[in-house]
């Protein structure tokens, strides 16, 4: 399963410019395929943006909930997508 950041106060999930396999750059979701490597890279993820590490939590989703998040987010840095402790996605 995938594995997301997830904000501990209001379940925001972290989004940022990402590359496509096509290398060319669009706002989403960012994920690890792997519980490990995200458990090993998130905190030097985080530092990397000047995020508060301990602000976020990694959570993992369906792949279906992944794929919501990026579609919800439309490729616009002004939307955010939030996931609640049910596992609803929001969007504001």
């Amino acid at each position: 399963m995938p594995v997301i950041l997830r904000q501990k106060t209001d379940g925001k999930i972290f989004s940022c410019i990402l590359k496509n396999i096509y290398d060319l750059d669009y706002y989403g979701t960012r994920y690890w395929d792997d519980p490990k490597r995200a458990d090993a890279e998130y905190a030097d993820f985080l530092q990397q943006m000047n995020e508060d590490i301990g602000k976020w939590e990694l959570v993992e989703i369906e792949e279906h909930q992944l794929k919501m998040c990026n579609v919800k987010l439309a490729n616009d840095p002004r939307r955010s997508v939030y996931l609640d402790q049910k596992g609803h996605l929001t969007v504001r």
